[in-house]
């Protein structure tokens, strides 16, 4: 079964000539032994059994809406821009795609088990909400984003594309830059997030066997001490080592990361009730938010079910905490670095570093490598890309942004989601909305006025105003959180909490706006693919939105 992949608006793509079979958008390499369970060509959604029988989840998906009826119609462009096309970005055909609900479904659990998450669980602690608060809070946070999630994968899976391809749709050929570079940037923050954490636990590694020997004063400019910051480059080299060799060279670690997260996880759910005293007195800390006080929804991305199981992780052994130490410990390395005996610390933290490397590796390069691949995919390969991540990675200093549970979830998790929120609302609602997920391909992979998507010079000014106005409501919410501004009204504050929302719904309205009489928009006269996959060639005149 294919449903919304997950994954089309994350990865990129392999040819089949140079690399194993792959799904439908990412571009890991399957296992030869799912190439047996591959989907054959059709819709969207197909039975996950005897033909004939209602599926369960198939039919509410189904009804009123029918996307998921839609045919795969992905297909190779008919004479692509050399400029604008390699074989990492052709768009995968049913016959190539190896995933199916499983995969998927066991790929996003494995990123769910991840620091991050943990990290998100710890900070709603530190924010003063009790553990059943916490729970609720991410189950439905991601209950919500599920919805776009879900939606942003169709057209990945009915067009085989990869994110920064579709994106020229909507900003144009030369614009889609724009949001893949946006997008990019955002991962590279969280490569460098990860970073950290394995130097981290290198450091605290080193400090448990030298008993405190290798610690230094911590350098004024940089905010960590030259020891963390030898630890913290040691583990990016070696990531950087892994992506200059290809992402095969992790696959066989990438199968353990989440049985390893996971034996760490129950491991540090043992020592936390046994020495808390058990489950009560460790769930007892008290919510903080009283009567009447606004409750925060969450704002990750990943499975309800399983994000709520690790989030009751994160949140109970933070709760314990602070019955043990007295005050909540919010970053997993420090807190494995306070336990007693030099050998368990060192297997706990060996154990997150491995796992950290993997999940790292897996969720933050592909993406923003294919969006720099993206700039001149006939000069920019996949490790190049891979290269420029990490560097962008370094440059944040991101142990800056995970210092403190205010500049991690108010200005890094929201700040980022006001950028990208109208970037999904653009993209989506000329999928959906403008086009009614009807699209040339020929023209996805052209340029000048052969293309549809060309507009004026590459760019679609129509989505540069959306996205302008888009991010307006919630700028002043942003300039605040981080001290720019002082003294404005509580509605930029609630605006800014609300940032993705706010940003997909703005901008949104504003595209569809701007871009009624355009050509191929809103079922006007247009070239886009309207049959099985044979859409005419060379496209139309472009259109001139805004």
């Amino acid at each position: 079964m294919i449903m919304g992949n997950p994954l089309a608006a994350r990865s990129g793509h392999a040819s089949a000539a140079t690399k194993p079979a792959h799904c439908s958008s990412c571009s890991f390499s399957c296992r030869p032994s799912v190439a047996s369970r591959r989907p054959a060509p059709g819709l969207l959604l197909q039975p996950l059994h005897t033909p004939g029988r209602a599926t369960p989840l198939a039919a509410p998906l189904r009804a009123g809406l029918g996307i998921f009826d839609d045919p795969i119609v992905a297909r190779p462009p008919a004479n692509p821009d050399p400029d604008l096309f390699n074989e990492d970005f052709s768009p995968t055909t049913s016959d190539k795609r190896t995933f199916d609900t499983t995969d998927y479904a066991t790929f996003w659990i494995t990123l769910v088990i991840s620091i991050t998450t943990y990290y998100l669980a710890a900070s709603l602690v530190d924010l003063g909400m009790s553990w059943w608060q916490g729970i609720l809070t991410v189950f439905f946070g991601n209950l919500i984003t599920l919805v776009p999630m879900v939606l942003n994968a169709h057209p990945g899976t009915k067009y085989g594309v990869p994110f920064p391809v579709l994106a020229r749709a909507s900003f144009g050929i030369l614009g889609a830059n724009l949001p893949s570079l946006s997008r990019a940037i955002v991962a590279c923050g969280w490569f460098g997030i990860q970073t950290w954490i394995g130097g981290s636990s290198i450091y605290q590694m080193l400090m448990a066997v030298t008993a405190g020997a290798v610690a230094g004063p911590v350098v004024g400019w940089l905010g960590i001490s030259l020891p963390e910051l030898a630890c913290f480059l040691a583990f990016w080299a070696a990531q950087v080592w892994i992506v200059l060799r290809g992402m095969e060279s992790i696959r066989i670690l990438e199968k353990y990361s989440a049985p390893i997260l996971i034996g760490l996880s129950m491991a540090l759910m043992g020592w936390a009730v046994t020495s808390a005293g058990g489950f009560g007195p460790m769930l007892s800390t008290p919510s903080q938010f009283g009567p009447g006080m606004p409750k925060v929804m969450g704002q990750a991305l990943g499975l309800p079910a399983f994000m709520a199981l690790f989030t009751f992780l994160g949140l109970a052994v933070t709760s314990a905490t602070v019955v043990i130490y007295g005050e909540p410990i919010i970053d997993p390395v420090q807190l494995l670095g306070r336990m007693e005996g030099v050998l368990p610390i060192c297997i706990s933290l060996f154990g997150l570093m491995w796992a950290t490397l993997t999940t790292n590796i897996a969720a933050n390069v592909v993406a923003p490598a294919n969006a720099f691949v993206n700039c001149a995919p006939k000069f920019i390969s996949f490790e190049a890309g891979g290269l420029i991540t990490a560097v962008l990675g370094l440059m944040m200093m991101p142990w800056k942004l995970v210092s403190s549970t205010h500049g991690f979830v108010n200005t890094w998790l929201i700040g980022y989601s006001a950028l990208l929120g109208p970037v999904i609302g653009i993209v989506m609602s000329d999928y959906f909305l403008v086009r009614n997920r009807n699209l040339d391909i020929d023209s996805l992979y052209s340029s000048g006025p052969k293309s549809m998507y060309w507009y004026k010079d590459g760019w679609n000014t129509a989505a540069l105003w959306a996205i302008f106005i888009g991010v307006l409501p919630t700028l002043p919410g942003f300039l605040a959180t981080i001290g720019v501004l002082s003294g404005l009204p509580p509605i930029f504050a609630q605006l800014y909490d609300c940032a993705w929302f706010v940003g997909v719904a703005v901008s949104s309205a504003v595209y569809c706006l701007l871009m009624r009489g355009a050509p191929g928009a809103f079922g006007s006269r247009g070239s886009q693919e309207t049959g099985p996959g044979l859409g005419p060639a060379g496209g139309s005149p472009a259109p001139a939105a805004a």
